[in-house]
């Protein structure tokens, strides 16, 4: 049987050796480079691109988007949530509806500097806060009111593309009836018409609605053939005595202590012809 010589073994080690080590170093060489930890682990270095957005959303949690703005109330609240943001810039929120009693009510994450009124995120860019605008009661229903983020040089995006806002309520009038015709409580049709009244079906801040219920005193009236208004219409005098009460508008489903509107006027019987209050409430006035 052939034996290899000691001497030719130890030269096919030797060359078998050679190729492996080439082999590991170019394998090694074509290997992303690492960073050893103190550990003694290898950590592959990432790049990550953060992007800042911001949302608004009502007290339900509802986004208050532009494109389905919803109604809301001069002393509404919404929260403005933020992410991404640099904790090095400072912020600053736009509410082309808001007073100058407008207010930052709380501040979950982050910092409100009221002596500039400007913001800054948390360490994690986060930034949260409840803000309510408190708009004049004198702007008419629908006015869309825009919100906006932003710091000294740009604004900030809102998620997935949105814009956002809500619409003003206008300050209800009602312009009839102003006094119950003469001929007895149960009889008479009277007009109910008011204006800036929030159109029947449109999105909604929680707490408001676009039905109401008209009330004279704590009798609730029927008009049109419903406690439930959305329009102007006609009602019969509520059987009541004669005397001085306040006409109420609620929202649907609200006590009359929460009237949106109210206006004094009279019931009377006795008189030859309808008396009523007037804009003063200091004297009766014949019509």
């Amino acid at each position: 049987m052939f034996k290899p010589s000691n001497k030719k073994m130890l030269t096919v080690l030797i060359s078998l050796a050679m190729v492996f080590s080439a082999l590991a170093v170019l394998s090694i060489a074509t290997q992303p480079a690492y960073a050893q930890t103190a550990s003694g682990l290898f950590a592959t270095p990432v790049s990550v691109t953060i992007t800042s957005y911001f949302n608004v959303t009502d007290p339900n949690g509802a986004l208050m988007t532009t494109t389905a703005a919803e109604y809301m109330p001069s002393s509404g609240v919404y929260t403005v949530y933020a992410y991404g943001l640099n904790p090095a810039d400072t912020y600053s929120l736009t509410d082309s509806g808001a007073s100058s009693s407008a207010s930052v009510l709380s501040v979950a994450i982050g910092t409100y500097y009221a002596s500039t009124g400007l913001f800054s995120s948390a360490s994690n860019g986060t930034l949260i806060f409840r803000y309510t605008p408190m708009y004049s009661d004198t702007l008419s229903k629908g006015i869309s009111e825009t919100i906006k983020l932003s710091n000294a040089t740009a604004g900030v995006p809102g998620y997935s593309g949105n814009s956002y806002g809500y619409r003003t309520i206008g300050k209800v009038t009602v312009s009839s009836p102003g006094y119950l015709a003469n001929g007895g409580a149960g009889t008479g049709s009277q007009t109910f018409s008011a204006s800036d009244l929030i159109p029947a079906g449109s999105t909604v801040c929680p707490g408001i609605g676009s039905e109401y219920n008209v009330y004279i005193g704590s009798t609730e009236l029927t008009i049109s053939g419903s406690t439930v208004v959305t329009a102007s219409g006609s009602f019969t005098n509520p059987v009541l005595a004669s005397g001085l009460y306040n006409l109420s508008i609620v929202y649907n489903g609200q006590a009359v202590s929460s009237a949106i509107f109210i206006e004094p006027v009279i019931i009377s019987t006795s008189a030859s012809s309808p008396v009523r209050l007037n804009s003063a409430c200091s004297q009766f006035s014949w019509q």
